[in-house]
């Protein structure tokens, strides 16, 4: 489930007989993302995490971290509305990417570029990362490498418990979401129950459903209070979300429409 009340996801399942439960949320005040896998029984988690790169830079493990560092001097996109382009880029941004595992009983180990853990409890992970990104035109765009921002913000999150963390979270996230309330009316308990696609359909059909429209309404709050604060960038076109090296009209900003529309609902 995703509560978009408190902008925290979480799974739950079964498999031979233990109960596993994981959250995940970015934490805004901390600048880190947070996962937390636990079970009803101890010793419930045995497994191995490592980071995949999508440009090729150095991955190393040591103790209960993993780093990635790279650069993207001398990548260049060729397709879409620059198909054909050879040259580079007046501007290449340094990036990394910084993840610590913290468990709870069991025991990690650190090899070939990731982290294995075995018989252990709990565990919570955190992931931070950042480029060397300056908004400031006089400087070129470009400021100092994040590694010290990044190491900085990991040493202080894994220093709070996870419920402190995630406290913090709620309560930042909470202080924006619930400035705006409505009530557009009450959706018939039929429909409510229905699977979201179903209910789609309903609602393109003509039926009435305003707690729908209220969710939809939410949905878009929860996204820009989720990719959009003081301080830092607009939000663009996939957004924090975007997961792809060539996203269509390269994940950017156009001011014809588009910036607009992000920004309708608030």
């Amino acid at each position: 489930q995703l509560d978009i009340g408190t902008a925290v996801h979480d799974i739950r399942y079964t498999r031979d007989g233990t109960n596993y439960r994981r959250t995940y949320f970015s934490s805004n005040p901390a600048q880190v993302m947070v996962l937390r896998l636990r079970a009803d029984k101890p010793g419930a988690h045995t497994g191995r995490i490592s980071l995949v790169d999508a440009h090729e830079g150095e991955i190393a493990a040591k103790g209960n971290t993993i780093t990635i560092s790279g650069s993207l001097d001398g990548y260049v996109y060729s397709g879409g509305s620059t198909r054909g382009r050879t040259a580079g880029y007046a501007i290449a941004l340094q990036y990394e990417a910084q993840l610590m595992l913290l468990n709870e009983g069991g025991t990690i180990e650190a090899s070939d570029g990731g982290i294995a853990f075995t018989d252990c409890d709990s565990l919570t992970i955190l992931l931070a990362a950042g480029t060397n990104y300056l908004n400031q035109r006089e400087k070129g765009w470009k400021g100092e490498h994040p590694h010290n921002r990044i190491t900085a913000q990991l040493a202080a999150a894994s220093k709070k418990p996870f419920d402190e963390l995630l406290a913090e979270h709620v309560a930042d996230y909470q202080h924006l979401f619930d400035r705006c309330t409505i009530d557009w009316g009450t959706t018939p308990d039929a429909i409510r129950g229905l699977p979201t696609n179903e209910r789609l359909a309903a609602y393109k059909s003509g039926g009435k459903d305003p707690d729908l429209e209220e969710l939809q309404f939410q949905y878009a709050r929860y996204m820009m209070i989720s990719c959009s604060r003081p301080g830092c960038m607009p939000a663009n076109l996939q957004g924090l979300w975007n997961q792809s090296n060539r996203p269509p009209w390269r994940s950017d900003y156009h001011t014809d429409v588009n910036i607009q529309m992000n920004y309708w609902f608030v």
